[in-house]
């Protein structure tokens, strides 16, 4: 939460075109916000585009929640 509200303060400037992917995506990309050096960029790009934060807040904790589910069960092995 606290890249996407530094997002926000971002001023106004034309946006690069390297947020397309987001903007097509919309609140659905924070869910790679577990993903290492990918993670932060996408919570970045949802603060700057302004997507919905509660939306984009649920999408983070399932896709982080995914992540240490995965991290328990590889360890129970």
């Amino acid at each position: 939460m606290a890249t996407y509200v530094m997002a926000l303060m971002i001023p106004a400037r034309p946006r690069p075109s390297k947020l397309d992917w987001v903007r097509r995506n919309g609140s659905a990309s924070p869910t790679l916000a577990w993903a290492p050096l990918v993670g932060d960029a996408q919570c970045t790009a949802a603060g700057r585009l302004g997507l919905e934060w509660l939306a984009s807040t649920i999408r983070k904790a399932i896709g982080k929640f995914g992540r240490h589910l995965r991290v328990v069960w590889v360890s129970c092995l």
